[in-house]
């Protein structure tokens, strides 16, 4: 059972084909779901409450990927997203996205591979944020260590 004072990730779903047994995978992997059939009321809630992971009809998407780079850069975050098409040959320019957040699923398909998919996903943004967060630490001790040999050397001379 999950504490009430936990958080549970958000994921925002921008698409009309989910039924509910896709809907009862997110949620028993922890997931508090959002549906959108707009994409303005989905890039409202982008900009708000930066949900952890996006899962996207490829009909909804815009043809160029900067574009939704863009608006990750907006909101200040970097979601997983898993885009679901009927043809990946329809978004063809999101299959070649690659850097571990991205994943473009056929479907139908079964929801096995959907879950080992988002599993994926959230490995990836898990490292990611241990990464970042190491990569400030070491900034910031870079940043201290001049400051402690000045003081050092100040102490030394008393």
């Amino acid at each position: 059972m999950v504490p009430n004072n936990f958080i549970k990730p958000k994921c925002l779903v921008l698409s009309k084909n989910i039924n509910s047994r896709f809907e009862n995978l997110l949620k028993s992997l922890g997931y508090q779901v959002f549906f959108f059939d707009r994409r303005k009321d989905a890039f409202k809630f982008l900009l708000t409450h930066r949900p952890e992971l996006i899962i996207v009809d490829a009909n909804f998407l815009p043809k160029n990927p900067n574009r939704v780079f863009q608006s990750f850069k907006i909101a200040h975050s970097t979601p997983g997203m898993l885009i679901l098409t009927e043809n990946k040959h329809d978004c063809y320019t999101y299959c070649w996205l690659n850097g571990g957040f991205f994943e473009v699923i056929e479907i139908p398909c079964d929801l096995e591979e959907i879950e080992l998919s988002l599993k994926r996903i959230t490995e990836y943004l898990h490292l990611h944020s241990k990464n970042l967060f190491y990569r400030d630490i070491l900034i910031q001790a870079g940043l201290a260590f001049p400051v402690l040999i000045l003081l050092t050397f100040l102490l030394a001379r008393i």
